[in-house]
């Protein structure tokens, strides 16, 4: 899946950074992290992955986790693809829920 999906989410008032990937690796990321925090984020969409399976719950649709001075929202695109979107406290998750919903999703 191509880097330029997440264009529109990346314009979005107070989005820091977005970013396509993996369990393990990277698929594509701009903004203002580094390659650690990248991996982090990644092993945290692979866990959520596992945690919701395993829960019962069924395959990680969207998770949202809130910080004192911004929030991740993480979304599945495919079974080994996910967006994953930094924000800042002012962002509007809810539009920036509604363009992640809008990304087409990889075929198995």
């Amino acid at each position: 899946m191509d880097e330029n999906v997440l264009a529109t989410v990346r314009r979005l008032p107070g989005v820091r950074s977005a970013h396509l990937l993996t369990p393990l690796t990277s698929v594509a990321g701009l903004g203002d992290l580094e390659a650690s925090q990248l991996s982090l984020l990644s092993a945290l969409v692979g866990a959520l992955g596992q945690a919701s399976e395993g829960t019962g719950v069924g395959a990680l649709s969207e998770a949202m986790i809130e910080g004192l001075n911004g929030s991740i929202v993480a979304r599945s695109l495919g079974e080994d693809i996910g967006a994953v979107v930094v924000t800042e406290a002012k962002a509007n998750l809810g539009l920036i829920r509604l363009e992640l919903r809008k990304l087409p999703r990889s075929s198995p």
